[in-house]
């Protein structure tokens, strides 16, 4: 067990690389080292914008070995593309860093389990970043499930409406559904029995590209519990992000997080302030939690809870999301 700073590399620039940059910076117990980043440009205009322009070692990915044989890094960030990911985090397993890849490992159900082989083989720390087992609220409501203090669970109801419009991926990927087919599992502790879908294209960028922007699943789990699982890939009042919890002894709902919790009592009625607009805002208690476990994994503090049946029991569900949608049947899952 240690407490010196923990040495780190950020692979990717991107969205959600500059969510974790930002993160990385503000703690006192990381050391960045090294960037990866092929766009130099990009890179410039980040690094400058924090003041950082020349004092960070930033390199393209055919650099990457000269990273993974730097005995001060202890942890490499992947934050880069998802086609990517299988690779980067294999290789950098090989070289026994600890690895914080952002959600998914991959789109394969095969590449997931090469992953955690690796990281099994090598004994190297793999985080897949569910950030949301990390929120506080979402947090509460697992544990108090998991209690007994809502009796028997009946019913688990995800809610996913995005903002921003992001065109990047399809909506049947683990990209958009990772995260509520990861907490309906996750809440039942099991996969479940069967699945069934419908969806529709609402939008018409969405429907040129041959997509669907609304979704609507419904799962049984084999402890008797119902999972809903309710997407749209755009919403037009903000990020818009609810769980439900229904059991035999009551029930927890988390709404849509405001900026603030302040309401304010007017001659014209009552004030209240509008939910966050970007996950990167609504989720920064989350992001900032799962960078501290995994920092506290890397330094012996703690165990590593989440756990590659996570990622896998996403990736299966989601495949059978995609066969139910294509076929309109109700799909049983083998066990």
């Amino acid at each position: 067990m240690t407490s010196e700073k923990v040495g780190l590399a950020l692979l990717g620039l991107g969205r959600i690389g500059q969510v974790h940059l930002n993160i990385i910076l503000s703690s006192h117990r990381t050391n960045l080292l090294w960037i990866v980043e092929e766009n130099r440009e990009l890179a410039e205009t980040v690094l400058k914008g924090h003041g950082l322009l020349g004092k960070l070692r930033v390199v393209s990915n055919d650099k990457f070995d000269d990273i993974l044989q730097d005995p001060q890094v202890k942890g490499v960030y992947v934050c880069t593309p998802t086609n990517t990911h299988t690779a980067l985090v294999r290789k950098a397993l090989t070289a026994r860093k600890a690895v914080f890849c952002e959600k998914p490992l991959s789109e394969e159900l095969a590449d997931i389990k090469a992953c955690y082989d690796d990281a099994e083989k090598y004994g190297a720390t793999l985080f897949c970043a569910f950030n949301r087992h990390f929120d506080h609220g979402i947090r509460s409501m697992y544990d108090k499930a998991r209690s007994g203090r809502l009796g028997k669970i009946y019913m688990v109801k995800t809610t996913f409406h995005d903002t921003p419009l992001w065109m990047g991926a399809p909506t049947f990927t683990q990209t958009f559904l990772i995260h509520d087919v990861d907490l309906l599992c996750w809440f039942a502790d099991s996969l479940p029995d069967t699945v069934v879908v419908q969806a529709t294209a609402n939008i018409k960028e969405v429907a040129e590209k041959s997509d669907v922007d609304t979704v609507g699943a419904l799962m049984r789990f084999p402890c008797g519990m119902l999972g809903i699982l309710d997407f749209c890939k755009y919403s037009p009042y903000g990020y818009d992000v609810r769980l439900e919890v229904s059991g035999s002894k009551g029930m927890d709902v988390s709404d849509a997080k405001p900026v603030s919790y302040v309401k304010s009592y007017t001659p014209n009625g009552l004030e209240t302030n509008p939910i966050h607009m970007s996950f990167p805002d609504r989720f920064d208690q989350a992001y900032r939690s799962e960078q501290e476990h995994f920092l506290d994994v890397i330094q012996g503090k703690a165990e590593l809870e989440v756990k590659r049946v996570f990622s896998e029991r996403a990736a299966i569900v989601i495949d059978a999301l995609k066969e139910s949608y294509k076929t309109g049947q109700v799909i049983t899952l083998k066990k």
